[in-house]
This record gives structure tokens, sequence and C-alpha cells, in this order.
């Protein structure tokens, strides 16, 4: 139990910003059998994995982990930041096809930090999906726009067009993600936390590198 609650610690102190060079320091000289498969697992198991690399390297510890450790992270890394730079261009193509619609999309959670400069290294992040809203009484034009442009539903998530706070996922081929068109931010049940209506008067213009705009959620709402 130890060695988990040691590797547990590693992880949480390597990518916290709060966790000095020093203090990691510290904690891999007193732990010199620290268990390397218990910090895959617990990175892996809450997705962080591809963000040890780059901020092992900001705090100044490469040299302190072992050698084929140290590769399998930067693979991971390396892997992360090829695919989210395929996902961004799935998502610049994607606002550009809504733009020609009229609309200013919202982009949410990790869409939105694509464009922000919120992480160091552009593979820190795992996303799964790419998450976008667009004004409820559109998503059925918008929708069919993706559609003509290739994109398909997810045959087993239909029922989300009538149930679900946002339309079945999008795919294509040849794309790495999945597109979810919002018509609300949260879960209908959630709605009280910060309703959609509230999120259009919350949210600031953005310019993609390709000239597309699209929006993204204040700061202070964003969080």
């Amino acid at each position: 139990m130890q060695n988990y609650y040691d590797a547990y610690k590693f992880v949480a102190g390597t990518v916290s910003p709060f966790f000095s060079h020093e203090n990691l320091l510290d904690l891999l000289v007193k732990q010199k059998r620290l268990d390397w498969e218990a910090v895959a697992k617990i990175a892996g198991n809450h997705s962080i994995v591809q963000a040890l690399y780059p901020a092992l390297v900001g705090k100044n510890l490469i040299d302190q982990i072992p050698n084929e450790f140290i590769s399998y992270l930067q693979e991971l890394n390396q892997l992360n930041c090829k695919r989210n730079s395929l996902m961004q261009s799935q998502l610049m193509d994607a606002v550009s096809i809504i733009n020609d619609l009229g609309i200013k999309p919202i982009l949410m959670k990790g869409a939105a930090h694509f464009f922000l400069d919120t992480f160091s290294d552009k593979g820190e992040r795992l996303l799964t999906d790419l998450d976008v809203l667009v004004p409820n009484d559109k998503i059925t034009l918008v929708s069919n726009s993706l559609i003509k442009s290739g994109y398909k539903y997810v045959e087993d998530k239909m029922e989300f067009i009538e149930t679900h706070h946002h339309y079945p996922p999008l795919i294509k081929n040849g794309e790495c993600a999945m597109i979810e068109l919002h018509r609300d931010l949260m879960f209908h049940e959630q709605q009280h936390v910060f309703p959609t209506n509230l999120a259009w008067g919350k949210s600031v213009d953005v310019t993609l590198p390709n000239q597309s705009k699209a929006k993204v959620l204040i700061p202070t709402y964003r969080v």
C-alpha cells in the first residue's frame, strides 16, 4: 500500500505547479525503489500519463528517472502531440463549415484550450472528442451541414437527438475524433448550475489559425 501511495504522490507532485523540483527530488531520493509500474498505472487511470514527460522536463528531473520509463513517457507524449495536431485541424475545418451558416460556435472544454495557450506542451492534454456548442434552433442545420461534408452519426446514439444535451457524436473517415454538437452545456438536471443561455453572454470571440471564427467562455465561467 505504501508503494502505491508513494507512486500516487509522485504523479500528483509531477503535474502540480505547487510541488517543486526540490519536493520531487526529495521524494525520489527517499523512495529509491519507487514502483514505476504503479506510477504508469495511476497516471494512465487519470488520463495524465502523457502530461508527465513535459512536467518532468519543466522541473528538470529527467536525469533522475530511469531511462526506460522516460522513453515510455516521451513516446506517449509525442503520439498525443500528433493526435492533438490532427484534432486541432479537424476542429478548424468544422468551425469553417459552421461559419458558412452564419454561426460562431462556442468551443467547449478541450476544444477551447487548443486555441488558448492553456498548456505549455501540445501533448499535455488527452482529448476523446471535440465539444462544440451551437444555438439550439440551429443544431439540426449545423449537423446536416457537417453530414454533407462527410460526417455521419454514431448509430447506437441516435436517441440523443430527442433526449440528450448534445446530438449523437459525429464521426468521419480519416479523422481521429468525434464531434459532439451541444445544444446545452450540461445535462438537463444540471442546467441550474450554468444555464446555456447565460453562456452566450459570457463568451468572447476568437479567431482560429485558419481565420475561422468561434467563441470561448470567459475565464471565470470556463473554470
